[in-house]
């Protein structure tokens, strides 16, 4: 019951997430069969990259603080 507002959260979290050094891509698809279904696609040049990433203050505190508590 989720899907709309983890979607909003996505589109705060993917531009600063596509500007971090080492990401090459980051994509995110809301099924229209079952909102509630959202797959990421994220690619980054090495482990070090996705690393990076985990480490920054917008994911800490998007995906960290917001999203994951909202999953199933």
């Amino acid at each position: 019951g989720n899907g709309e507002r983890v979607t909003e959260l996505l589109a705060q979290l993917a531009p600063p997430t596509r500007a971090v050094p080492g990401n090459l891509d980051y994509a995110y698809f809301r099924s229209p069969v079952d909102p509630d279904h959202i797959v990421i696609l994220e690619r980054y040049r090495d482990a070090g990259g996705l690393d990076a990433h985990r480490e920054t203050p917008h994911f800490q505190r998007i995906g960290i603080g917001e999203i994951i508590p909202l999953l199933d």
